[in-house]
């Protein structure tokens, strides 16, 4: 009776420091801040689509009267109108702030001197978006919200435009991607006028071309300028393994539980999953929430937030 009873507390405290590691290891929420009234209204819209969640982990506010931390991912939305010289000088821009400047309301010869005034010299921290009506400037704020509050830095595609012969990306973390329209033609056809004839998917996953019903994402893009990303992406693959085996492992440590303890599963075939030889099974599943005593949906989220971690600290 003393064995179990001491075997229960060990297994409680087991749990309590688990809750307490998973607390430590969740993302850091996004801030999101606009500079009027009009895109606070359409960002909390766009943060309203989000599933819930990526929605607890954004914040909308109004730049106004507040400062943003310097290891806090920001998001600065605002018109060319409404930068100024003072508004730069007040709002110092972390590095970890990104802003987009909508130009719509200004000619283009107001850009300059508004623009200069933000003193941002990285492309990789600044985006200027011109969107023909507020419908296309929601599908894209959608598209930059949710690309960042998944931390999906390379995946979502934000925006896209033509530049002369080259097809441009923009990722959720400002990488630009250049894809030269030769590479295309075996998809696209000849008629380079069809290039920009594209529409992005709602969720930013691929790029869709109507005429020729191709459909494109990040790393089919990717591939085709840079063969040796094939290579690359079969890598990430084992790294995903490990990385979630590693998670199945530190949960179960975490969580008082031995090998044996999972009922459903035999030691040689979840040490095979916890070394990241072999992926996890909807059987390997519902054993696993069973032996923690928690939901599908609740482990899950918990190897992501632990192999979200295992993944940083490898980098």
């Amino acid at each position: 009776m003393a064995a179990n009873t001491g075997k229960r507390s060990r297994r409680v405290k087991a749990r309590k420091r688990s809750a307490k590691t998973i607390r430590s290891t969740t993302a850091e929420n996004l801030v999101v801040f606009v500079t009027n009234e009009d895109y606070e209204a359409l960002c909390r819209e766009q943060v309203l689509r989000l599933p819930s969640r990526l929605r607890s982990a954004v914040s909308v506010r109004s730049i106004a009267g507040e400062a943003s931390s310097s290891s806090q991912p920001t998001l600065i939305l605002s018109r060319l109108a409404d930068l100024s010289r003072s508004t730069a000088k007040e709002k110092p821009r972390a590095l970890t702030t990104r802003q987009v400047v909508f130009i719509n309301d200004l000619p283009i010869e107001a850009v300059t001197a508004r623009l200069m005034s933000l003193q941002i010299r990285s492309s990789r921290r600044l985006h200027i978006a011109a969107k023909p009506d507020r419908a296309s400037e929601g599908e894209f704020i959608y598209r930059l919200v949710s690309g960042m509050a998944k931390h999906n830095e390379s995946e979502t595609i934000v925006d896209a435009w033509v530049e002369l012969e080259d097809l441009v990306l923009l990722s959720p973390c400002f990488q630009r991607m250049v894809v030269p329209s030769k590479k295309l033609t075996r998809f696209l056809g000849n008629d380079s006028a069809r290039l920009s004839k594209f529409e992005i998917d709602e969720d930013g996953r691929f790029l869709h071309w109507p005429h020729s019903d191709t459909h494109l994402g990040w790393k089919q893009l990717k591939q085709l300028i840079d063969p040796s990303a094939a290579i690359e992406d079969v890598k990430e693959t084992e790294q995903f393994k490990q990385r979630y085996g590693g998670a199945v492992r530190t949960l179960r440590e975490s969580s008082g539980l031995k090998q044996t303890d999972v009922a459903g599963l035999t030691p040689r075939h979840l040490r095979r999953i916890e070394h990241g030889e072999q992926t996890v099974s909807r059987r390997a599943l519902v054993a696993l929430t069973a032996a923690h005593s928690i939901s599908v949906e609740e482990y899950l989220r918990r190897l992501a937030d632990l192999a979200s971690c295992i993944g940083s600290a490898g980098r």
